[in-house]
């Protein structure tokens, strides 16, 4: 019993950080953690978060210019001294605190103090964070039921900075909202903050001039800065002071950075205190002027982060933004795509450890094995690995309404005639039916000669089937070949496990195999006749699990929708979280007009976020939500699991945003033309800003939050569109990838690969691929590439990559050999 107790002892802030030093700061130090995030982390480690003003999570500044037109963020000059408190950064300052510490004369070594006050306190939180709510009454609250004084409110970013340095009352550092959120700069709800002495009218914040006057644009350079080489290679001392070893003892009082000490935790024991008005008194100081961080560090300094030569970098890195004229493309020969191969465009590609997976318009799957190297032409290796076939050709097929089959000239044609569209004869595989299908003369020849479907035929109304495909890893788990049945009926109550005694759910074991044991990934694929949704493992490409639309068997007289309307559930569009790597996410045509969130080989996640009481836990695909919100078909996903968003786009023009956790409505925008493409970045390190394309050609760069920060016309007829490290990447019909600033839309740099048609599909590589066991020494410099991989229209895959970059690599690499 005593040794459960022991057991069950929670863990403190130290030995936290202790058991995370070699995973979290460790992928900080390799430079696969933002300094952003990982400040974070540090924060919650010590005991910060949101839901306590007491301990709100602590940044640090960062900037020193707040008055200059424009800033350059590669001068050091520019940049905060992180090795000192903000009470130390004035040296005139200092001499006076130091001053008044050596003449407390009444107090012990212990109770002496350089600063009164503290760099995070409630007052702090609430001065900043005046304009939002909660904050905002909050603040009021604090000061009696009104807005305090306005000479003292938050109003002036380069006031604020002034004050930081020259009062010794004042030694505040910022909060995280200074980096993520420009909305606390703007007095959006009309407060009546009231007038200064001068009588300037309080509103939104003053920011600098080189902001231009968008409080958008201060966040995204003052995070730019925060993530800069100067702050990177000195973040580390700042650590020090707030969480390390320089917080307390000789140390601190070294580095001049000794507060109260009712300000440290476990400075006094409030249980010995046994005069009550004592007690509410220094309750009161602890709660109301600022408490440290729980140490993390007791004796050893935080470790620096390791340099970009021995890391791994963005293709799109910052510091590699003037770097875009080095890009190469390179085209792998003897690969299996090609016009003659008549496999056709590749729809999707897969960048895995040392294995590249293209799938091919005829749901043909080549691999290739492929690593960096530091020699020869190609700064890679490529071998051909194995082709195969997903499922036959007569399945592979998407749905286009025989109307446009005869004469592509039906752009209202919906999938309401799919009855004339094909005769029950040939057998699909694993299945109980049979089905062929009668393709008219010309679309059969032009798919006979050129390998494809031409590009004339795609269709973004959302009444066709559109191929879609997405990469899951395996988990280890025992599994029951049993699926969630999911209906298109929207009531929710409908979607539920199949009992096992059911006729459907027999049938649907008899074509399930249990997943393989070598299996790592399995590739989930729709825009099939039938409206599935396919599970097979990637390795050998065996169907695992196939899940059918299903028009609902009872009634549902609440329901919008009856049963009586049997809808189409046609899927058409897919995206899977890389975040984490369980979640689905799949838009509907037709009049379902529905997202829905899926999870994927998870059974703790379908638990944690499902509507539905399922009947059986081990199911490899589970549905938990169904979202609304779309009035007409849905055209494009994209989700983000770490920023709990899911953002989706219509025929109508309507873009919804909704959460993934609750499956709550957030917002929606509307734009006068269909939306066709929507991008957001899938990294953990995302600011919320997404990429809509309209199909009037607009392009336009939005916040989560429904803000358009740029727009332009797009000359391009784009196809595929990834965000990577702050630039987005397009590629279209015009066979040109373009590379472009993500705030502004402003164009970087283009590559031209008309030569193999239309960009159709686009993949970068990992931090994680490949794996230096297989690669030997050479891949302490290879490794830090990233490599970006294209698929075009006749079936090629090119390369993408620095060449440059990868010799100066190698140069210092062979600098760093000793003699």
């Amino acid at each position: 019993q005593a040794a459960r107790k022991k057991k069950s002892k929670p863990l403190t802030p130290r030995q936290v950080f202790k058991r995370s030093i070699n995973t979290v700061t460790e992928l900080w130090r390799k430079r696969r953690l933002s300094n952003f995030d990982y400040i974070m982390q540090l924060n919650k480690m010590s005991g910060r978060s949101f839901n306590d003003i007491t301990q709100y999570p602590v940044f640090p500044w960062i900037l020193t210019d707040y008055e200059s037109d424009t800033i350059d963020l590669n001068n050091s000059r520019v940049y905060r001294d992180l090795s000192m408190p903000v009470g130390a950064l004035n040296p005139d300052r200092l001499a006076m605190l130091i001053e008044r510490y050596n003449d407390l004369d009444g107090f012990s070594e212990e109770e002496k103090f350089l600063y009164g006050s503290h760099y995070s306190s409630p007052g702090v939180v609430l001065h900043y964070l005046i304009r939002q709510e909660p904050f905002t009454s909050m603040a009021v609250e604090l000061q009696s039921g009104r807005f305090d004084c306005p000479d003292r409110l938050f109003y002036d970013m380069a006031q604020s900075w002034r004050g930081c340095m020259k009062s010794t009352s004042d030694v505040k550092e910022l909060l995280p909202e200074f980096f993520t959120c420009p909305e606390i700069f703007l007095n959006t709800n009309n407060f009546p903050l009231g007038k200064m002495q001068d009588g300037t009218v309080i509103s939104d914040v003053k920011l600098p001039p080189w902001a231009k006057g968008s409080a958008h644009e201060f966040v995204r350079i003052n995070r730019a800065a925060l993530e800069s080489e100067h702050v990177t290679k000195n973040l580390h001392h700042w650590i020090d002071l707030i969480f390390g070893y320089k917080q307390r003892g000789p140390a601190a009082v070294a580095a001049h950075n000794v507060f109260h000490p009712l300000s440290y935790e476990g400075a006094v024991d409030m249980d010995n205190i046994t005069d009550e008005i004592d007690r509410l008194a220094t309750e009161a100081h602890i709660q109301n002027f600022g408490q440290t961080p729980a140490q993390l560090l007791l004796k050893d300094a935080h470790p620096p982060r390791y340099s970009s030569e021995d890391c791994w970098v963005s293709l799109c890195a910052n510091n590699r933004l003037h770097r875009f004229h080095e890009l190469n493309s390179y085209r792998p020969p003897r690969q299996y795509g090609g016009k003659r191969t008549g496999h056709g465009a590749i729809l999707s590609l897969f960048a895995l450890p040392e294995t590249v997976v293209a799938i091919h318009s005829d749901y043909t799957i080549a691999s290739y094995r492929w690593t960096p190297r530091d020699q020869g032409i190609f700064p890679f290796t490529w071998k051909n690995d194995k082709m195969k076939n997903l499922c036959s050709k007569t399945t592979s097929r998407f749905y286009i309404p025989k109307a446009e089959l005869l004469n592509y000239s039906d752009a209202n044609a919906t999938n309401n005639n799919r009855g004339s569209f094909g005769n029950r004869n040939a057998t699909d595989e694993g299945s109980n039916g049979s089905y062929t299908f009668s393709f008219a003369t010309n679309l059969t020849e032009q798919a006979n000669k050129h390998g494809h479907i031409p590009p004339s035929m795609y269709r973004f109304d959302g009444s066709t089937n559109q191929p879609c495909f997405g990469l899951v890893r395996a988990r280890v788990r025992s599994y029951n070949a049993v699926a969630t049945q999911f209906t298109a009926i929207g009531d929710r109550s409908s979607f539920s496990a199949l009992e096992s005694s059911s006729t459907l759910t027999k049938s649907m074991e008899a074509r399930v195999d249990p997943p393989s044991a070598k299996s790592k990934y399995y590739l989930l694929s729709s825009g099939y006749w039938d409206d599935a949704i396919k599970l097979h493992t990637l390795d050998t490409v065996k169907l695992t699990l196939r899940c059918e639309a299903t028009p609902c068997s009872h009634s549902h007289a609440h329901s919008p929708l009856t049963n009586n309307a049997v809808l189409s559930s046609t899927i058409t569009c897919m995206a899977v979280d890389e975040c984490d790597n369980s979640i689905m996410v799949t838009g509907h045509g037709g009049r379902d007009a529905t997202i829905r969130i899926w999870t994927v080989d998870d059974t703790n996640m379908s638990a944690a976020l499902s509507d539905i009481q399922t009947q059986n836990n081990n199911e490899m695909l589970v549905l938990v939500h169904v979202l609304w919100g779309h009035s007409s078909p849905v055209t494009c996903v994209a989700l983000n699991s770490d920023l709990d968003a899911v953002i989706s786009g219509s025929v109508d023009g309507t873009l919804c945003v909704h959460t993934i956790r609750r499956g709550d409505f957030i917002r929606s925008m509307s734009f006068k033309s269909s939306v066709r493409r929507v991008a957001m970045e899938t990294s953990c390190d995302c600011d919320g800003t997404f990429i809509v394309h309209l199909a009037d050609g607009q392009l336009i760069s939005c916040t989560i939050n429904g803000v358009i920060l740029a727009s332009i016309n797009c000359s391009d007829n784009l196809i595929c569109m990834e965000i990577q490290e702050n630039v987005l990447i397009t590629g279209g019909e015009a066979g040109v990838l373009c590379f472009r600033a993500l705030h502004d839309l402003s164009l970087k740099h283009t590559i031209d690969i008309s030569y193999h048609g239309a960009v159709q599909s686009l993949c970068f590589t990992k931090p994680d691929a490949p794996s230096s066991s297989s690669l030997g020494q050479s891949y302490a410099a290879t490794s830090a590439l990233q490599y970006l991989f294209v698929g075009s229209d006749d079936g090629m895959i090119s390369v993408i990559v620095d060449p440059k970059y990868r010799l100066e690599l190698l140069t210092d690499q062979l600098d760093k050999v000793p003699p």
